[in-house]
């Protein structure tokens, strides 16, 4: 799953996010999910955000992110 998310403030494009905390009985809130992984380019390269990065995301992102990640 590709997708635009706010790391430290700013929206960059995130690649092969990876989910967890998703729970069917919250839908279509997902309150408690969040991204436990995912990639960001740099140059040429994919490179792993770091906790810091994924711990920035804001909590709503990470809902819309649950969202699309199931379909």
């Amino acid at each position: 799953m590709n997708t635009k998310l706010t790391v430290n403030g700013e929206l960059i494009e995130c690649f092969d996010i990876e989910m967890d905390g998703i729970d069917m009985r919250d839908y279509p809130d997902f309150v408690d999910a969040f991204i436990i992984g995912a990639f960001k380019r740099v140059g040429d390269e994919y490179v792993m955000l770091t906790d810091e990065e994924l711990e920035s995301i804001p909590s709503e992102e990470c809902q819309e992110a649950a969202r699309d990640y199931i379909h």
